[in-house]
């Protein structure tokens, strides 16, 4: 992340957000003396990989950076699109499960602000569901295809480069 430290990321993202070290651990599957470390000063290097330092850094950013950053239309939008577009889900079938028509969905995609907060909240429930479900079997512990790049414009490319790779092995996908 360009011009913002990622040790001062972490720290912002344990003290100001009051975000666990223990659930990054859980996360990352990174220790959390290793994580506490890091935020610390401490060289962490030897402890683990220059990817999962890597993944840590892209995850901190997306959630000190990127989280803030987006508005919550935006988010729903963006995991609408990776339902319709990485998954194959019709927007009809969404239609379905949110008991809206696919019409209020579609405009929704165009313009977020196009939806009354009852349509919004349930699409939202849907998309949220979806997705959720879907991701043990896709995702990693990142977010959505297109849901990094879009909702950080482009500010963590490793994250997205790995969100095409998903198929790649994870401490976290093993049983």
């Amino acid at each position: 992340m360009i011009g913002h430290e990622p040790k001062e990321l972490l720290r912002t993202l344990l003290n100001d957000y009051k975000m666990p070290a223990a659930s990054l651990s859980k996360i990352t599957g990174i220790s959390e003396q290793v994580i506490l470390d890091f935020a610390n000063g401490e060289n962490i290097q030897p402890a683990i990989t220059q990817t999962e330092m890597m993944d840590l850094i892209d995850l901190v950013g997306l959630l000190v950076i990127g989280v803030p950053s987006t508005d919550a239309n935006e988010r729903v939008s963006a995991i609408t699109q990776a339902l319709t577009d990485e998954f194959g889900i019709p927007v009809e079938t969404i239609s379905l499960f949110s008991n809206l028509e696919c019409e209020d969905i579609e405009e929704f995609m165009k313009e977020n602000a196009s939806l009354s907060i009852e349509k919004r909240y349930s699409l939202a429930v849907t998309v949220l569901f979806c997705i959720i479900y879907l991701k043990d079997d896709y995702f990693i512990y990142e977010t959505p295809p297109g849901f990094g790049f879009n909702l950080c414009n482009g500010a963590f490319p490793r994250l997205t480069k790995r969100l095409s790779n998903h198929a790649s092995a994870h401490p976290m996908l093993e049983t």
